[in-house]
């Protein structure tokens, strides 16, 4: 199985993200979508440290 994990402010995840990987994930649905909307900063080196 694989993963796609993606951490991004809110208005890039509902205006952008969603929308271009709605088709992807269409045409790939053995992965998994993990996203999550926020608009403090996030140290994505900690974050990804941290999984």
């Amino acid at each position: 199985m694989a993963a796609f994990v993606s951490t991004c402010r809110k208005v890039f995840t509902r205006q952008q993200l969603f929308p271009a990987l709605q088709h992807f994930m269409e045409q790939h649905p053995q992965l998994t979508l993990e996203s999550s909307g926020t608009d403090r900063k996030v140290d994505i080196v900690v974050k990804a440290w941290m999984r």
